[in-house]
């Protein structure tokens, strides 16, 4: 009987004990702030001190901006502003690969848990289920000086040069902020048709090596050959996906065991991990 006891008290300790380490994480070594090299490395910035950036860990005050009834774009700069140290330090400048690779970097050192939970659907089996990605072994992909990306393009058609460049979190936020002003004034139209070229504009440079306002731009695209805006488009897409997290996940289903690739959203699971 008394062996019996000991038995079950034992597996009752177990289970309380796994118990707290689900719901308490471990907090032994505890790092207040941690320094992160970005992945564009700063070289696609002015600003000499973005090659890397130092986060401090969340409080509850920085928490609640996550709660604020602003666009996401918005909220995620805010968001990592108050927690980034150091002076003269401009999230909204960013990149949108180095933003996303700081918002997960912030989950990681600031909930002590390095397990992602996304959902997933299996093409082979149909069936749903949930992939626990460990973001301390994320891939993460650099830029090298020697080896940037091809910002001009002649189009063939009007031979007009244009370089391009990576839209910032700002640039983001201006392009939302403008769809809801225009909306505002002209309720009849379609949000596809505004991003057809607004989604465009955010990542062109310059024209024939000079700026453009907003309003000048859209009436360039506006009047471009049909041609000329797909060159356009082709460049764009080659820069997308070159730099940051790679997050093309591979895992396998549990139910018919084939391998399954899925992307890394950034949903509220991130801060408000329920899953």
């Amino acid at each position: 009987m008394a062996d019996l006891m000991n038995t079950q008290n034992q597996d009752k300790k177990e289970e309380i004990k796994e118990f707290e380490e689900e719901v308490v994480p471990n907090v032994t070594n505890i790092k207040s702030q941690e320094t992160f090299l970005l992945p564009s490395k700063g070289l696609f910035y002015t600003n000499q001190n973005m090659k890397s950036i130092t986060l401090r860990r969340m409080t509850v005050k920085e928490d609640k901006i996550r709660l604020r009834n602003d666009g996401e774009d918005k909220i995620r700069k805010n968001l990592l502003q108050a927690c980034t140290i150091g002076e003269g330090i401009d999230i909204g400048q960013l990149t949108l690969f180095d933003v996303n690779y700081l918002l997960f970097c912030l989950r990681r050192i600031s909930l002590l848990n390095n397990i992602y939970k996304v959902r997933c659907y299996c093409p082979h089996c149909e069936a749903e289920f949930i992939d626990e990605v460990d973001l301390s072994k994320l891939k993460i992909k650099y830029a090298e000086e020697g080896n940037l990306p091809n910002f001009d393009i002649i189009l063939p058609i009007s031979k007009i040069k244009i370089k391009l460049k990576y839209p910032s979190l700002n640039n983001t936020i201006m392009l939302r902020e403008n769809i809801i002003e225009y909306l505002k004034m002209n309720a009849d139209e379609e949000v596809g048709e505004l991003l057809y070229e607004l989604g465009d504009i955010i990542y062109i440079d310059k024209v024939n090596g000079g700026s453009m306002i907003t309003e000048e731009l859209e009436d360039f695209i506006d009047n471009l050959d049909i041609v000329d805006l797909r060159a356009i488009k082709d460049g764009i897409k080659k820069l997308d996906g070159q730099y940051g997290i790679d997050d093309d996940i591979l895992c396998k289903c549990p139910n018919c065991k084939k391998d399954v690739h899925h992307g890394l959203p950034i949903t509220g699971e991130l801060f408000s991990p329920s899953l």
